[in-house]
């Protein structure tokens, strides 16, 4: 998984239109995956096998769902307000805002750092109930407060 547009401005020194704000989402199928497709699952070793949505969908759910979380992403003041209407008790509220602005502050690996695994799933499983992705879109950035999730599984 790799920033599109940053990748062009290294190796050329400019974006094409297509490039510009895309995040491109790779999976390397090699061949011995495919023998082993083929001789132990009985699939087919051609592209038409690999091209389908259900196969896609489980290729993506087991590389990127780890990172790649289901809710739809939401710019702070939006995600405040959706938690705050929420049936959550307020403490649970307010710990649930301070771990978003964690991630968004300083990325997912400072919160894994910080919060232990029991709090870090009770997190994410509040945020998921809420449909809330926990990657925040950036303030200052200029896009809709609200962007649905591409990646759902």
């Amino acid at each position: 998984m790799y920033d599109k547009d940053l990748e062009a401005r290294e190796e050329r020194g400019k974006v094409e239109w297509y490039e510009d704000s895309v995040l491109r989402l790779e999976v390397r199928i090699l061949n011995q995956h495919l023998k082993y497709q083929k001789y132990r699952q009985g699939k087919e070793k051609c592209l038409k096998e690999y091209f389908k949505d259900e196969l896609f969908r489980d290729y993506m759910e087991k590389y990127f769902g780890e990172i790649l979380f289901n809710g739809d992403f939401y710019k702070i003041n939006k995600a405040r307000t959706i938690i705050n209407n929420s049936h959550l008790k307020d403490t649970e509220k307010e710990k649930l805002l301070l771990f978003l602005c964690k991630i968004s502050k300083h990325g997912f690996d400072f919160v894994k750092e910080k919060y232990s695994t029991y709090y870090r799933k009770k997190f994410l499983k509040q945020l998921n109930s809420l449909n809330i992705n926990p990657i925040l879109i950036p303030k200052g950035r200029k896009s809709p407060s609200i962007v649905k999730n591409p990646f759902r599984f």
